[in-house]
């Protein structure tokens, strides 16, 4: 990212990018990337990208609370049945509750406010800067808590290499992607097209690691992803509905 600014002549330290706004997104996405890296160390594929698909819809209820969009009681129910399924497939009090998976929760919650955050950005602040603030702020998050853990650091081996560069390269392209939509579009329409980060996550999970979802986390999976594509229809319609109007 820092290569990206200076090839495109963008100002690395513009005193618009280092103002609260700014480093408030990068804390976000710094402490939204660590619990999620942490959720996939100690909870199945499927489950953490079942809970994190509830990040549209948080996305969507922030919008409503801080950024003034405007959101019926429709997409509010929806919500409610979101959370409703993000609860089913953690399962507090229950026999199969996790308490790691709660390190999931805690990324969508991050994550939801560094997407909300981005909203509200200077538009001419540049998107390279925005994503090297993000990487700053997990490598030093990610220092940390290296400081303060007990397990040694480990060299990366050879048959490694090709996993960390796949890892960085389409994590690259997907950040840019993101950060773009949503300093661009409206943020209740466009999240939920990350519903289908779920499909591949579970396919992933099966075919590569084994995991095989029983029915309450697929269950619950369905919850979300049809409260977060029923928010996406209904933002759709309005929109239409206020075109013809006007």
């Amino acid at each position: 990212m820092t290569a990206l600014s200076i090839a495109t002549r963008k100002r690395i330290f513009d005193p618009m990018a280092w103002q609260v706004l700014p480093l408030a997104r990068a804390a976000s996405e710094g402490l939204g990337a660590i619990a999620f890296v942490t959720a996939l160390a100690v909870v199945e594929l499927s489950t953490v990208a079942a809970v994190f698909q509830a990040t549209p819809l948080a996305v969507t209820m922030g919008a409503a609370l801080f950024l003034g969009e405007q959101v019926g009681w429709r997409r509010w129910c929806a919500i409610g049945v979101g959370f409703i399924g993000v609860m089913i497939i953690i399962r507090p009090g229950l026999a199969g509750f996790q308490p790691e998976a709660l390190f999931v929760v805690a990324s969508v919650v991050a994550i939801a406010a560094r997407d909300l955050i981005t909203r509200k950005l200077d538009s001419r602040v540049a998107t390279s800067v925005v994503a090297l603030q993000a990487y700053v702020a997990v490598g030093v998050i990610g220092v940390i808590l290296a400081k303060f853990s007990a397990q040694p650091f480990t060299p990366i081996q050879s048959d490694q290499i090709g996993f960390y560069i796949g890892a960085i390269g389409f994590g690259v392209l997907g950040y840019c992607g993101i950060v773009v939509a949503m300093r661009t579009g409206e943020a209740s329409a466009l999240t939920p097209f990350r519903n289908t980060r779920l499909v591949f996550s579970i396919a992933a999970g099966m075919l590569m690691f084994g995991e095989r979802p029983d029915l309450l986390t697929l269950t619950g999976a369905v919850l979300i992803i049809g409260s977060g594509m029923y928010t996406f229809f209904r933002e759709r319609k309005l929109a239409q509905a206020f075109l013809v109007s006007g």
